[in-house]
Order: structure tokens, then sequence, then C-alpha cells
């Protein structure tokens, strides 16, 4: 089934995600906040803005702000360093290279991922997407406005999403002063109408997360799992890694629910996908490297309405988040 089920009613805020990818063909930028409560659709949005960046040709750099980060800006930290290898025909940033987090100015880290998208995009624009903003350390979120102030005149679309009423009020505040100033596009997803909800699986039947569980990660399962440089100089990686992922449900269902839950969802159930990485780095003698796969088991809820009323039945979905780390092992 393609997304578009599970983005059933979001005409408008389609066409803003949309939008905010074309700006890039024109060399412009674009500030995209996804504003709402848990369980909304704003990670959802999130994904399909992704998937058509990638289609477009651009480069996509992503991560979820998770709280108590240990580090300042560790969410861009963490989307620099799962950032899909460079555009074909580019050299590839020096094993290490990346913006000097730990000794660099806001203004002067603002310039260093506007260099580094330019040098990776080979000039068909990046699209930097980051989820629970809310979530965001203090440098992270100064980050956020810093850069904002910067993409109109760069092909970067700086998507977020965030819950408005576990934000900074700091963030906030800015936020709303480049939104009234024209500088930031706001969407704003409002619960699904009727007509939404029945068109999501013909049993009239919906599924939506009750709750987020914690994630983990998982090495992929190419062989060699961890391939190391055990020469004497610095090897060259360029490879394609193919490897498999899964989503499992943990209760049976029948025909209809697992229509609605799929739908939800975005994939098959208790199926098994082959998917591929493209890794290029350089690794120096000694050092090794592997491919860590992120899951994650939320608790979806699955509501059936009919005439005798509306039931409602929980049930754990284990799937991966669509984050791919290439790292040291």
């Amino acid at each position: 089934m393609s997304e578009a089920p599970a983005l059933a009613g979001r005409r408008e805020e389609i066409a803003a995600l949309t939008r905010a990818v074309e700006s890039l063909y024109a060399g412009r930028g674009t500030v995209l906040e996804v504003a709402g409560d848990p369980g909304i659709g704003k990670t959802a949005l999130l994904n399909l803005l992704a998937r058509l960046a990638a289609e477009r040709g651009a480069t996509v750099l992503r991560a979820r702000a998770r709280s108590g980060e240990a580090k300042p800006y560790q969410v861009f930290r963490d989307a620099w360093k799962r950032a899909a290898p460079p555009t074909a025909g580019l050299r590839p940033p020096a094993a290490g290279a990346g913006p000097p987090w730990d000794t660099a100015s806001d203004h002067e880290l603002v310039r260093a991922l506007l260099d580094g998208c330019a040098r990776r995009d080979g000039g068909r624009g990046s699209v930097l997407v980051l989820d629970d903003l809310h979530h965001a350390d203090p440098a992270s979120a100064r980050l956020v406005e810093a850069l904002a102030e910067e993409c109109a005149a760069r092909p970067l679309v700086l998507a977020f999403a965030l819950r408005p009423r576990q934000t900074p009020p700091a963030l906030l505040a800015a936020l709303d002063a480049a939104s009234h100033t024209g500088h930031l596009l706001r969407v704003e997803p409002a619960p699904l109408d009727a007509t939404a909800i029945a068109s999501l699986a013909d049993c009239g039947s919906t599924a939506i997360v009750a709750s987020e569980g914690k994630k983990w990660e998982e090495q992929a399962d190419d062989l060699p799992k961890c391939q190391r440089n055990s020469g004497d100089t610095v090897l060259q990686v360029n490879r394609t890694i193919t490897y498999t992922v899964s989503v499992k449900v943990n209760a049976s269902l029948t025909a209809d629910l697992s229509a609605a839950l799929k739908a939800a969802v975005g994939t098959e159930l208790n199926t098994t996908m082959t998917k591929s990485y493209g890794l290029t780095t350089s690794l120096n003698p000694g050092q090794s490297i592997g491919l860590y796969i992120e899951y994650q088991t939320n608790v979806h809820a699955i509501t059936t309405t009919s005439s005798a009323g509306q039931t409602t039945q929980l049930v754990n979905v284990t799937a991966p988040t669509g984050v791919v780390t290439a790292r040291s092992c």
C-alpha cells in the first residue's frame, strides 16, 4: 500500500511539504515547522517530506531529539553523523570531518553546516529533518534559530516537528516571530474529520500511536557485520550494504484491523524487507565500521466504529524508525 492512505485528510499539509521541496529547484530554502500534540501525525508528515526530497535527488539529513541529551547540539550531531553518502561523483568528506561542535560559535556552526550541505548535495539542495524538537538541548534550539535566518537564500529546507506545550518558551517566541515575518511556514495538522477517518480503511477502523516506546539499535545482518581495515594504509570504502528489517505485531488481528494498522504504519505487517545502504568512507589502519539499524516498539490503538459503538484494541508494533547509522564497531 502506498503512503497516501496513511495521510488521508492531509491535502493542505502535503501541499505545504511539496512547496518546500520544490523551492530547492529555485535555489531557495524554507523553514517548515510541524506543530501539534502527540499522535496527531507529525512524524508521518516528516517521513513524507524526507521521501519527497530523496525522490527529487536532494540530500536528506535527519535525527530525533531526545530528552536529557548529553552534549550540546546533539540533534545536529546525530543528523550529521547519520547523513546519507554524498551525491555520486562528489568527493566524500574525510573520515571524522564535520562541524567543530565543541569549539565553534553558533554563527560558525551555521556556516559549517551550510558549506557541508553544499559539498554533499551537488547543487540539488538539502533537507534537514529534526523530529521531537521540543526535547532539544538549549544549544540545539539556538542553532535552529540561527540556521532559520539563513535558509531563504540557500537551497536548504529546515524542517522540524514539535509539541508546542512542551517546547521552551524562548524557542516558541523565536518561531512565532519568524512566522509573523513570513520566514517560517507553520503546519498544524488538526484531528482528522469523519471523511478522512473513514477513508483510512474500508472497515471503518483507524489506528494511531497511543504511546511511543524506547528505541534501540541492532547491527545490520550484512556479512561481514564489521568491516575492518587490517592493513597499514588508509582504506577507501565504497560499497552497497544489503540488510533486512522486519515489522512485527504482537497480536493476531482480523483482516479489517490489519488493514487499519497497515495504513497507519505505512508498510506490510509481520514481514521482512530487504534494504540497501550506500557506504562511502575512509578507514584508518585498525579501524572498523558496521551498520546499525534503529528500532522502536510503539503501542497502537486500533479503534473500530460501528452502529453498536466503538471498540479499541491496543497492540505493540516493532518497526525500524528509518534511522541507519554507520559507525565504528
